[in-house]
């Protein structure tokens, strides 16, 4: 399986679980690999990356797990879930399957335990099929309306130029200080705030928009 572009975001208050699961997950490499330590965190991450697979301890300090996982799926998160937890409970698994986890993993665990069923997870949603060749993007500009794979999405105007420097851009950072000037916005935090509503509006496809730390934007390459 080829899994160019994956991003996974590995969410434990931990320092060493979080560790762990990273060199759990070498052997895959190359993988986009993000990590939070708090459900606040992770809502903020799963927002504004839209991981392809979030392996989600379930003991957080701020929020529940399961509260994290109903909340990521009440604003349109489409990824992967992989539920980790030491509770080995049947009714404990039976509500984090209901809240729309893919999978669950109880500690401890083999790292070629872990590895065999984030690959599972990842085939059973194709949510590696998404990187490995990008849709079929088309923008109406004077209508401010985005066409991808045919489907149909109605833009503001900001949202519609934003799209306009990401697709001339083809593939490269198109910066901070270039976007705040093309889409006349006033401060970075109101970029983002534009750029996380467009994702959002985009739904699965408003993984394309991806985050370049500290420089900008770019749109995923096939």
């Amino acid at each position: 399986m080829d899994i160019r572009e994956v991003t996974v975001l590995i969410v434990d208050d931990e320092t060493l679980a979080r560790a762990a699961m990273r060199r759990a997950l070498r052997p895959l490499s190359p993988l986009r690999i993000l990590e939070a330590e708090t459900g606040a965190e992770a809502l903020d991450l799963i927002e504004r990356e839209q991981p392809h697979v979030t392996l989600l301890d379930l003991g957080l300090p701020d929020i529940y797990g399961v509260e994290v996982l109903r909340r990521s799926r009440r604003k349109g998160y489409q990824g992967a879930v992989l539920a980790v937890t030491g509770d080995a409970r049947q009714r404990t698994r039976s509500r984090v399957l209901a809240s729309k986890a893919d999978d669950y993993i109880v500690k401890p665990f083999s790292t070629a335990e872990l590895r065999e069923r984030m690959v599972m997870v990842l085939r059973r949603t194709r949510s590696f099929a998404q990187p490995l060749g990008r849709p079929r993007l088309e923008l109406d500009r004077e209508a401010c309306r985005l066409r991808a794979d045919g489907q149909e999405f109605e833009l503001t105007l900001t949202e519609a130029r934003l799209m306009d420097c990401l697709l001339e851009a083809e593939g490269t950072v198109v910066t901070h200080e270039l976007l705040l000037a093309q889409l006349d916005t006033p401060t970075p935090g109101a970029l983002h705030a534009h750029v996380r509503r467009l994702r959002r509006k985009l739904g699965p496809y408003g993984k394309l928009i991806v985050t370049v730390a500290r420089r900008g934007y770019r749109l995923a390459t096939p």
